[in-house]
């Protein structure tokens, strides 16, 4: 894992930052005080992508010496949403797109025959889906799924333009 680090004093300004890499879930900070910065109490904060950021308060460091923290880093947890995309009055199933905010593979698509989809997403983050089916006549849904706490279940019933729809 790529481990990026914040180094701030006390007045909160950034005074070193860094990155390196790192095993097995665990943070192995290494920082050498130079002579001109003070050494004193300082705030290290430490992240990486997967993982939940993790701030030490009250690190000590002296001038001129090495100051060094090992700290696991907890893995942030991954939920699936899944559903079925669906016309509202009929109940039949829609082939679909659904475009995810904040979701890097975006977008999904439903599958062909069933309206089915799935998705692997971060743990109490807000997505925005936006389900656009394929059929012309079905306006875009938009709905607002989170914070993710479990696996949900979230069916999409997209009513139709009853004078445009070609279902």
């Amino acid at each position: 894992m790529f481990v990026a680090w914040k180094v701030r004093g006390a007045r909160g300004d950034v005074v070193f930052q860094g990155a390196a890499q790192s095993d097995q879930g665990v943070a192995a900070f290494s920082w050498d005080v130079p002579k001109e910065q003070p050494g004193g109490e300082y705030t290290l904060t430490a992240s990486a992508a997967g993982y939940r950021t993790k701030t030490f308060t009250g690190v000590v460091a002296q001038d001129g010496f090495t100051t060094t923290r090992n700290f696991p880093l907890a893995p942030i947890a991954y939920y699936t949403v899944s559903g079925v995309v669906g016309d509202a009055l009929t109940g039949k199933p829609l082939s679909a797109t659904i475009f995810i905010s904040g979701y890097p593979n975006s977008p999904i698509g439903t599958n062909t025959f069933t309206g089915r989809y799935e998705v692997a997403l971060l743990e109490d983050q807000v997505y925005t889906f936006s389900v656009k089916p394929v059929l012309p006549g079905y306006p875009v849904s938009i709905r607002s799924i989170g914070p993710l706490t479990a696996n949900r279940v979230e069916d999409f019933g997209v009513q139709p333009d009853l004078y445009a729809c070609a279902a």
